[in-house]
C-alpha cells in the first residue's frame, strides 16, 4: 500500500495532508469524482463500511472526535444503525458548541436513519435524538414543528418506560405551547413532567420542568405562583450549578429578572441582568450573554441611562448566535430607541418583527415590545394607527390570557390619549387630535379611565406596583385636567408611597415632581 500511494504521490494524483500522518486527499476534485462514479456499488459500500471500521477503531473510545465522517462512511456503507449513532453523536457535538444550523441537520439525519422496532439501544438512541432535536428547534424559533416532533414521537418514547427522555419530550412540548399562547396545556404538560422527573429521582429533569414552570409564570404567575419566583430561581441555580448546565442557570436568572421588573425594582433588575451576563462571558455561553444584556439594555432604559441602554442592545445583537435571539435582540434594541426617543430608528426595527405570531408568545420582548411599537406609531405621528394597534393589542393578549401584557398596553394607550392634552400653539394637542382622527369614536378621556382602572386593578392579583404608580400619575393628570386637585393629589400620593419601595429613581423623581406641581396650583 505504501509503495502505491507514493506512485500516486509522485505523479501527483494525490497530496499528503501535512502534519496528518498517512493521510491523502486527490490532488483534483474531479479525479476524485471520476474514480468514485467508476466502482461497482457494492464496492463503495464495502470500502466506506472499511473505512468507517478503520476510523472507529483508530479512535476507539474517543470516536466522538470524527463523528461526522464516521456516519457519513456508514451511511454510504448501507448501515443505518451506525450511521445514525455517529448521526446523534455529532449533533450532541454541534450543540455542544451552539452550532444550531448543525446541530438540527445531524438530529435530523439521525432520526431518518433510526431504524423502527429495532433493539433497546436502537430506541433509546432516536428518543434521545428527539428530545434533543425539539431543543434546537426551540432555539431556532421554530415552535409548531417543535411540538409536532415532540408528540409525535411521544408514544414510541414512553414504551420505553419510565425515562428521562420522557419528562424532557413533555417539557419541551409545555414550553412549545407557551410560545403558542397555549398556557393552560403548558402547566398541565409541564406539571407531569416535572412529576415524571421527580419520580425518577432526575435532577435534570426536575430542573428542566421545574425552569419552565417558572417561565410560565413570569408570564401568566398570580399570588404565591410569582411571588415565590425568587426563592424557586435561586433552588434553580444551586440545581443548575450541581448539574453543570448553563440553560438552566439563564432561565433562573431570566425569572428573577421578569420578578423584578414586573414589581417595577428596576435597579434590583438591572444587576440581576448583569450577573447573568457577566456568568455568559465567564462560561462562554451565548444565551446568557445575549439574553443578559438585552435585559440589561432595558433595565437601563427605563432607568433613563441613554448611552447605557444603546451599549447594552448592541452587545445583544453582537452576543445573538441563533433565530431566537437574534429576535430577542432586535425587540430589545427596537424598544430601547423608542424609550430613548429615537422613534424612527426604533420603529423601523420594530416593524420588522412577526407580529402576533404563534412564535413569540412567551418572550417578554415581544409582547413589551409590541406596546412599544404601537407607542412609536402615536409619536411618529401615525396616531390613529398606534392607538388602534394598542386597543387590538388588548383584545389579543386578554384573549391569550397574558394579563400583564394586557396591562402593559392599557397604560401606554392611556398616556397617548392623556399627554400634553391641554397643549396649544400651531401643532395643537393630543386631545384635538384624538377626537380629529377617532371621529366617531368613544371620548378619549372615558377611555383613557377605563385603561387606567384596568391598570391599577391589577396591583395585587399582578404584583404590577411600578405599572400602578405610573397609572396613578396619569389617573391625577385626569383628574387635575377636570378641576379636581384633590383627587390629583391623593392619586400622586399613592404612587410616592409605592415608589418609594421600588428603587425607580426616574419614575420616583417624575411622581415629587408632579406633586410639587400641583401643590403650586393648588395655590
Amino acid at each position: 500500500m505504501e509503495a502505491e500511494l507514493a506512485e500516486l504521490e509522485a505523479g501527483a494524483v494525490v497530496l499528503a495532508e501535512h502534519g496528518a500522518a498517512r493521510t491523502y486527499r486527490f490532488h483534483h476534485a474531479l479525479v476524485h469524482d471520476v474514480i468514485y462514479e467508476s466502482l461497482l456499488e457494492a464496492d463503495r459500500r464495502r470500502l466506506h463500511g472499511e473505512v468507517g471500521a478503520r476510523l472507529k477503531a483508530q479512535y476507539a473510545s474517543h470516536d466522538i472526535e470524527v463523528a461526522e465522517d464516521l456516519a457519513r462512511h456508514y451511511e454510504a456503507a448501507d448501515d443505518p444503525q451506525a450511521a445514525a449513532r455517529y448521526a446523534y453523536l455529532a449533533g450532541n457535538k454541534a450543540l455542544d458548541l451552539f452550532a444550531l444550523n448543525d446541530a438540527q441537520n445531524w438530529y435530523g439525519k439521525a432520526l431518518s436513519l433510526a431504524p423502527s422496532g429495532g433493539d433497546a439501544d436502537d430506541d433509546l438512541l432516536f428518543a434521545r435524538a428527539v428530545v434533543n432535536q425539539t431543543q434546537v428547534l426551540c432555539w431556532n424559533g421554530d415552535f409548531p414543528a417543535m411540538v409536532g416532533l415532540a408528540q409525535r414521537n411521544l408514544p414510541r418514547i414512553r414504551d420505553l418506560g419510565e425515562i428521562e427522555e420522557v419528562s424532557l419530550a413533555l417539557t419541551w412540548i409545555g414550553e412549545g405551547y407557551m410560545h403558542v399562547g397555549r398556557y393552560d396545556d403548558a402547566r398541565a404538560t409541564l406539571a407531569q413532567a416535572l412529576e415524571s422527573g421527580r419520580a425518577l429521582g432526575d435532577e435534570s429533569c426536575v430542573g428542566y420542568a421545574s425552569g419552565e414552570l417558572m417561565w410560565l409564570d413570569t408570564i401568566v404567575g398570580e399570588g404565591p405562583d410569582f411571588d415565590s419566583l425568587p426563592e424557586r430561581a435561586t433552588d434553580l441555580e444551586a440545581l443548575a450549578e450541581n448539574v453543570g448546565d448553563q440553560y438552566l442557570s439563564t432561565l433562573a436568572h431570566y425569572a428573577r429578572w421578569a420578578h423584578a421588573t414586573q414589581i417595577g425594582k428596576i435597579g434590583d433588575a438591572l444587576e440581576i441582568a448583569r450577573q447573568m451576563r457577566t456568568h455568559g462571558e465567564q462560561s462562554n455561553y451565548p444565551p446568557a450573554v445575549c439574553w443578559g444584556a438585552c435585559l440589561e439594555a432595558d433595565g437601563h432604559a427605563k432607568a433613563g441611562n441613554a448611552i447605557e441602554a444603546e451599549h447594552a442592545a448592541h452587545a445583544g445583537r453582537e452576543a445573538a448566535a441563533c433565530r431566537f435571539d437574534h429576535l430577542m435582540a432586535e425587540l430589545s434594541y427596537g424598544m430601547a430607541l423608542v424609550a430613548l426617543g429615537r422613534i424612527e430608528e426604533g420603529l423601523l426595527l420594530l416593524s420588522k418583527a412577526p407580529w402576533r405570531t404563534d412564535r413569540i408568545g412567551a418572550l417578554y420582548f415581544a409582547y413589551a415590545g409590541d406596546v412599544a411599537y404601537g407607542r412609536a406609531l402615536a409619536a411618529a405621528g401615525q396616531l390613529k394607527k398606534g392607538v388602534n394597534w394598542l386597543r387590538d393589542g388588548i383584545v389579543w393578549f386578554e384573549r391569550v390570557g397574558n394579563h400583564r401584557a394586557v396591562g402593559m398596553a392599557a397604560l401606554e394607550l392611556a398616556r397617548i390619549l392623556i399627554e400634553d392634552s391641554n397643549q396649544s400653539g400651531a401643532h395643537g394637542g393630543i386631545r384635538q387630535r384624538v377626537h380629529r382622527l377617532l371621529s366617531g369614536a368613544r371620548n378619549p378621556y372615558d377611555e383613557a379611565r377605563l385603561c387606567l382602572d384596568r391598570v391599577i386593578a391589577q396591583k395585587q392579583k399582578l404584583a404590577t406596583y411600578g405599572s400602578c404608580a405610573e397609572a396613578l400619575v396619569l389617573q391625577a393628570k385626569l383628574a387635575e385636567l377636570a378641576g379636581d386637585l384633590s383627587s390629583a393629589r391623593a392619586a400622586l400620593a399613592e404612587a410616592q408611597e409605592l415608589t418609594a419601595a421600588l428603587g425607580w429613581i426616574p419614575l420616583d423623581q417624575l411622581v415629587n415632581s408632579e406633586i410639587r406641581r400641583v401643590g403650586k396650583a393648588g395655590g
